[in-house]
């Protein structure tokens, strides 16, 4: 037999030996450590941690404008809100007294009371708050509210502004172009004062209130029309349903109907006007109470 030198070394079965020398057992794990692919895993590394970083960022960015929003929307809920009325503010110069402005104030908060879901402004019925209102002050023409960013209000209010005043006794109505009819005048009087030589202003309120209705809205439409200014408005004692009125520059009245649609009488006004005119004829008065007819003298 054979006899194995003192100098080589025993080696296990399943066992290889590289180039280098090293031994490798089968079965055994094998040390993979490579010091140039480990460069690769670092970069790989990095790279999730950019991504996690990326990530961090983005939630924060959403929580922050979910955030802002909820502010921004919470500010506007706030800003369209009204706790109540405390102030007054009106569309043009008039001369209001304090004791108005209370009364104007009192009226707007008893509304927001009868009515909380318009407190809101996205739910505010400006009609609806401007009838409620015109029922108690028919000087007023319009009416609406405005927050003022921290719970209070504004009562925004238009006054009608008169065109002729007709004074019964102690009293004074007043009538707009519209043909409204009021009591207190918060702007300067009228120029038109209606003449009543018949005395109806004393006697059926009903009929009085028609006919101021009518010549407000004459007034107004004779002047909107451009033929001229309205300075007079009579009732003569033997009226019967009809009234004069004398425009500026012309010496003669015009009798117009009261029974009668004022855009009529208007039309008729005009029409009979600038035939006169045309014609240069200067008579001593006009009859306009026949619908699509007109007579002189």
């Amino acid at each position: 037999m054979r006899r194995r030198s003192s100098g080589q070394v025993r080696r296990r079965a399943g066992t290889m030996t590289d180039s280098g020398g090293r031994d490798f057992v089968r079965g055994q794990t094998v040390n993979g450590y490579n010091p140039e692919g480990n460069g690769e895993k670092n970069v790989e590394f990095e790279r999730v941690k950019e991504i996690k970083k990326a990530s961090r960022k983005k939630r924060s960015s959403i929580i922050l404008g979910t955030i802002l929003v909820i502010v921004a929307l919470a500010a506007f809920v706030v800003s369209q809100y009204t706790a109540s009325v405390d102030d007054v503010r009106y569309s043009d110069d008039v001369k209001a007294k304090s004791d108005v402005n209370e009364g104007f104030i009192k009226a707007a908060n008893a509304y927001l009371s009868e009515h909380p879901s318009e407190r809101f402004a996205w739910s505010f019925r400006k009609k609806l708050f401007t009838n409620y209102l015109t029922k108690q002050f028919p000087e007023i023409a319009s009416a609406d509210i405005s927050s003022n960013l921290i719970g209070g209000g504004v009562v925004d209010v238009k006054i009608r502004k008169p065109v002729a005043v007709w004074r019964v006794g102690d009293k004074s109505y007043y009538v707009d172009s519209g043909g409204n009819i009021f009591q207190k005048n918060y702007h300067a009087e009228p120029s038109i004062t209606i003449s009543d030589g018949s005395g109806i202003g004393n006697e059926e309120a009903s009929t009085s209130r028609r006919l101021l209705e009518f010549i407000g809205k004459v007034i107004s439409g004779v002047e909107k029309s451009g033929v001229g200014k309205v300075v007079n408005a009579n009732i003569p004692a033997s009226a019967i349903r009809y009234v004069e009125i004398n425009i500026a520059g012309r010496a003669y009245p015009i009798k117009v109907q009261t029974d009668r649609e004022a855009d009529e009488q208007v039309a008729d006004i005009v029409a009979m006007l600038k035939y006169l005119d045309q014609k240069k004829i200067k008579p001593k008065y006009v009859d306009l109470r026949v619908k699509n007819r007109g007579y002189w003298r």
